[in-house]
């Protein structure tokens, strides 16, 4: 579960690492991982 929790933050770091033209607006991204539910 860890290695997967890990592997999509990974992930998610790499769209908050990409430059964004001054034209485009910026979006949010929410992350919500639950351990406990183990599915």
């Amino acid at each position: 579960t860890n290695l997967l929790m890990r592997a999509y933050c990974q992930e998610a770091v790499k769209f908050g690492d990409e430059a964004l033209p001054a034209s485009q607006k910026p979006r949010h991204i929410t992350i919500i991982l639950n351990p406990i539910a183990k599915k």
